[in-house]
């Protein structure tokens, strides 16, 4: 028995591409939020620019 759990990767494997899916999840929110704090800038810069 404990011989087809050390041959069995399937749970390795999925903890693999869970940990990826984590981390691409995380570098997705950081986008998100850069691109969100430059987007307001942008936005106040063009509200306060004079007519």
């Amino acid at each position: 028995m404990t011989k087809h759990f050390i041959k069995n990767e399937q749970g390795a494997t999925l903890v693999e591409y869970a940990l990826l899916v984590g981390l691409i999840g995380l570098a997705i929110a950081f986008l998100i939020q850069v691109l969100g704090q430059r987007t307001l800038a942008l936005y106040e810069q063009v509200i306060a620019a004079p007519l």
